[in-house]
């Protein structure tokens, strides 16, 4: 993987985790708190609220903003793994895109 690749997949990766933690927060303090109102709650057409509270919010009763963060932590870690093996980096491509 080029330098240039790495460094635009580890930037990329690393602003997915950071939206998906605070999607996975916000998720998380609608589900536990109902008096809650996020930051996205713009008007009745555009609401977090409304998503997080729908049937596609979760698979199999796991909220995907938590797949979300889990996946992105993923991603961090292979590259940041890549930087110390050769093998892995040759492979890191192929591991994301699967």
């Amino acid at each position: 993987m080029k330098a240039t690749t790495y460094r635009t997949a580890l930037v990329l990766a690393l602003l997915g985790l950071g939206a998906s933690a605070a999607s996975t927060y916000v998720n998380y303090r609608l589900l536990h708190d109902p008096l809650y109102t996020s930051v996205c709650d713009v008007n009745a057409t555009f609401s977090c609220t409304q998503v997080y509270s729908s049937r596609f919010a979760t698979v199999a009763s796991i909220p995907v903003a938590l797949l979300g963060l889990l996946w992105f932590g993923l991603v961090v870690l292979l590259l940041i793994g890549s930087t110390l093996s050769e093998k892995l980096r040759e492979n890191v491509p192929s591991y994301v895109f699967a």
